[in-house]
């Protein structure tokens, strides 16, 4: 039986292929690097290191460019992203084969939580110069992310309940100890008191709902009960559950429309993606670094599949060259120039 023979990895190649050669021109980290390479990163806040002895940092861009990459990848840790360094043809192109550490990867992140977050709003720009937000109709919704944390330190309403009332029990049994160790016949006597006048108040209160069920003449309508009655529970937020429900029913093809655009993300984004919790520890503001990259990718990724690859690889380079220009002219001190309004999304922040 006949196989596909691959060749040996000892063989060398008269004609030997570039690393550039090996990508092709529809490859999305081709839409990356361009997209970075617009930006002015300067004013977006980035972390700028002037390193005159010693080894020189990264440059911001190429560690943004690796990022980017990533969460378009499902790949969110720091280490992970290190090994790719290594292994990824992709990330090699992409990166100039640079292989930066875990812990630079992971700094970068955790210190631009500010300009990643005018990443994101360059990508809103960009899809705003393609008509790709209307603005005509305005959706908004929430959704809950995981913290980054172990589940003994993971709560909800259940589990704080159950946990107080867990330290409600320990306490009655610790007081009870103490009330036998003690031998404290009053403090009992009064206990028994408290309990007293409690259940007295309690018959008291059922005396007087007998009455009240006895005088009320539509209690065979309300109820078949005769001993506890109709209950009825109304939560202090009940009116704003049933104005948004009025406002449902008046408005069902807005309504569908509102799940239309405001569910696909969360639903690409925790479901597909797997991104239901927060990759980092401790502080708030690396959360938002954190989220910040998840929409700069998805944003990124939704202008891929609706414009198109090419469409979009030519407007980007478009931009990247007059950029390009634009620095020449000012390092040659030439004169003024005009910036067209394709560049907006590049300048405005």
């Amino acid at each position: 039986m006949k196989f596909i023979q691959g060749s040996p990895r000892q063989q060398t190649s008269l004609f030997p292929i570039s690393l550039d050669n090996s990508i092709s021109e529809d490859n999305i980290v081709r839409i990356i690097d361009l997209f970075v390479s617009g930006l002015n990163l300067n004013d977006y806040g980035f972390e700028m290191c002037f390193i005159e002895n010693g080894r020189p940092a990264y440059h911001p861009s190429d560690l943004l460019k690796l990022f980017i990459y990533g969460y378009m990848n499902r790949i969110r840790s720091s280490r992970g992203l290190e090994k790719e360094c290594c292994r990824n043809i992709e990330v090699m192109w992409l990166l100039n084969s640079l292989k930066p550490d875990h812990n630079t990867i992971s700094n970068f992140r955790k210190d631009n939580g500010k300009a990643i977050k005018n990443v994101f709003r360059a990508t809103v720009s960009l899809a705003k110069h393609f008509e790709l937000i209307g603005g005509e109709l305005i959706a908004g919704d929430s959704t809950k992310l995981r913290a980054q944390n172990s589940k003994k330190n993971n709560f909800n309403q259940k589990k704080i309940d159950r946990h107080l009332e867990y330290i409600e029990s320990k306490l009655a049994e610790y007081n009870q100890a103490l009330a036998e160790n003690d031998g404290d016949k009053q403090k009992e006597e009064e206990t028994g008191q408290q309990i007293k006048k409690q259940k007295a108040r309690k018959r008291n209160y059922k005396s007087s709902e007998k009455q009240l069920k006895e005088t009320c003449e539509v209690q065979e309508k309300c109820t078949t009960s005769r001993k506890n009655g109709k209950i009825v529970q109304r939560r202090k937020n009940t009116q704003n559950i049933d104005n948004n429900r009025v406002r449902i029913e008046n408005n069902i093809e807005t309504y569908k429309k509102r799940q239309a655009i405001v569910e696909h993300p969360y639903g690409t984004i925790k479901r597909q993606w797997g991104f239901s919790y927060i990759m980092t520890k401790k502080f708030k503001h690396r959360a938002s670094s954190d989220v910040g990259l998840i929409m700069t990718a998805y944003n990124l990724r939704r202008i891929i599949n609706i414009l198109g690859i090419d469409l979009l690889k030519d407007y980007l380079e478009m931009v990247v060259n007059t950029l390009i220009y634009i620095f020449v002219h000012i390092r040659l001190k030439k004169t003024s120039f005009k910036v067209s309004g394709f560049l907006t999304f590049n300048m405005q922040f």
